[in-house]
């Protein structure tokens, strides 16, 4: 196992996983698919009219990435290696390397669990001619028998790209805080890459540098290296005992929490959600409050990825009014376990966003049902940080388009390049609906809104240009007599987001099983909805994969996921195609 800790609290523990593991120094542990192959042939090793032959090839699995390892080969004269792999079914990859040399350091990735591969390894003269193979082999272990059962729905293997996500367990208190699978599968829903980790995990994105960005708990953001190995992290210091110190990699940053996402700016920075806690009076309040309270709000920061230092931190205590909007999810403790007293969940953030076009960053506050956006910088209209946008109901803007309807307690608002907005709608507390009465039983959705801000604030408009989840009908219940239409709900969690394909991918991260069993139930099973769909008037779904326990009793969720092209990073100086006979 390997570990990073500060003052006997882990931050994240990675355990090696299944069979394919290696040990410590990197040696392939005895009876597993590390390979080596002998000398290549073709010309004379050294002659100087001879085209480069490869003289060895290793290939030495990852200790945390089972389904990729380290490929290494020497040639005696420069060349380029073209690296084919072939499972003897459907599946292969040829990886390309496009710096010439005489040593040759691969990352192979993106391999199914269970299969038995064979490697050919050859290396091309400047000309692009082949020479000399070696032929190496390797059988990936299948999947961990405590990896989150997967059901797959709908899938197009032809399809490129991955799907990235973690999955994590629900106990009876809620969800588990120190395990979850970090995991990508491909058009056909095949696992491909997987990462076990310590710690629960909400964000996930790939960094620009092409490490696989999470985060970690309340408290911190980690990347992690394609081949599972942490790079770097940032944790909230501001809470920590006082002498805590911090290892090597481990950048501190001075707030009480950083959680639910974090962003990069274009000038480098990042933007992160935190939290801080003021004493709210019923005096403040009288019209709202029954009694005093420690309120916790959000606070966006900008930071210094390198020293952690903040440059700027905006409080939704100074752009919005602590008195509104104290109902359920206000009470819900939801911070107690950070600050150590009964404490009021007030904004409850879960998404950030820059949108440069209209010089504003978006804040998704679940519990005030709004998306609001304040200015990044000084310009003519204002000073940063002043409040620009809040969107949603008994917001700035009036709801246009056919069936229009607001958000609700929505997750992960976001900017598309058309200046749209879209996020995850999970519907909970919508007006008119109950999650106990299935007459009335509620519905999450994809939601694009289109914003139109000419003209004084009030004639401002939002229009719902697309929809997906109001018609999606999960199920039909017929225990009444009558037949009830039950749609996808998921109360908690989830993501919605355009890909480069121009489809959706979304994520009901916390669905039940019954579909009308109740979230809080702790013998209700759980389970994700991970799907993608086509971006239409009437959508196609080209994605459908369930981690979801159809057989046993275990409960399962997934925060967020998203699409990306592969998992091969620039600075790998690899090029990979990926065919499916």
């Amino acid at each position: 196992m390997k570990l990073i800790a500060w003052s006997g609290v882990a931050l994240l523990a990675l355990a090696c996983g299944g069979e394919g593991a290696t040990t410590p120094s990197g040696v392939p542990a005895a009876g597993h698919g590390g390979a080596t192959g002998g000398a290549g042939t073709g010309g004379g090793a050294g002659s100087p009219t001879s085209a480069p032959s490869v003289l060895t090839a290793t290939f030495v699995p990852y200790a945390n990435v089972p389904l990729g390892g380290a490929l290494t080969a020497t040639t005696d004269r420069d060349a380029t290696l073209k690296v084919e792999l072939t499972d003897g079914g459907s599946h292969a990859l040829t990886l390309t390397t496009t710096a010439s040399g005489t040593t040759h350091a691969v990352p192979v990735l993106q391999l199914r669990a269970g299969k038995h591969y064979t490697i050919e390894v050859t290396a091309l003269d400047a000309t692009g001619g082949a020479s000399a193979t070696a032929t190496l082999a390797y059988s990936t272990p299948p999947l961990p028998a405590d990896f989150p059962p997967l059901v797959v729905k709908a899938k197009d293997a032809t399809r490129d790209g991955l799907t990235l996500f973690g999955a994590g367990r629900w106990g009876a208190m809620g969800p588990v805080q120190d395990w979850s699978y970090l995991a990508a599968v491909d058009g056909a829903g095949e696992v491909v890459w997987y990462l076990h980790a310590a710690t629960s995990v909400n964000h996930i994105n790939l960094s620009p540098a092409g490490d696989v960005r999470i985060g970690a708990g309340d408290g911190s953001c980690v990347d992690l290296s394609v081949s599972g190995e942490p790079r770097r992290a940032w944790v909230a210091t501001a809470r920590l005992p006082a002498g805590t110190t911090l290892p090597t990699g481990v950048v501190g940053v001075d707030v009480d929490t950083l959680h639910h996402d974090l962003i990069e700016l274009p000038n480098g920075h990042l933007l992160a959600l935190s939290t801080e806690r003021r004493k709210i009076t019923k005096e403040m309040c009288p019209a709202t409050y029954e009694a005093d309270w420690d309120v916790v709000g959000d606070v966006v920061v900008e930071l210094v990825p390198a020293t952690g230092e903040i440059v700027r931190r905006v409080s939704m205590f100074d752009l919005l009014d602590p008195c509104r909007r104290v109902d359920q999810p206000f009470k819900t403790n939801f911070w107690n376990t950070v600050y150590g007293a009964p404490t009021a969940d007030w904004t409850h953030a879960n998404a950030v966003y820059f949108d440069a076009a209209r010089n504003a960053v978006w804040v998704s506050l679940r519990h005030q049902d709004w998306v609001i956006a304040y200015r990044y910088a000084d310009d003519a209209g204002g000073k940063a940080g002043s409040l620009l946008y809040r969107l949603g109901p008994e917001g700035d803007f009036q709801l246009a388009g056919a069936d229009a309807a607001w958000n609700y307690q929505q997750h992960a608002a976001r900017v598309l390049p058309n200046g749209h907005i879209m996020m995850y709608d999970n519907g909970s507390a919508r007006p008119g609906t109950s999650p106990t009465i299935k007459t009335k039983y509620p519905w999450s959705r994809s939601l694009e809104l289109e914003l139109d801000l000419g003209g004084p604030k009030g004639t401002w408009t939002a229009t719902q240009v697309w929809e997906y989840g109001t018609h999606d009908v999960r199920t039909t219940d017929t225990s009444t007599g009558t037949p009830i239409e039950l749609r996808w709900f998921s109360q908690v969690v989830g993501v919605a987001d355009v890909t480069s394909a121009d489809t959706v991918l979304a994520v009901h991260g916390a669905a039940t099983d019954p579909p009308d069993g109740l979230l809080i139930n702790p013998a209700v099973k759980k389970f994700a909805r991970i799907f993608e769909v086509t971006r239409e008037p009437t959508p196609k779904v080209v994605l459908d994969v369930r981690v979801h326990d159809e057989a046993g009793d275990g409960s399962f969720g997934v925060y967020r996921a998203v699409r990306i092209p592969t998992l091969y990073p620039k600075s790998s100086g690899v090029t990979a195609k990926v065919t499916e006979r």
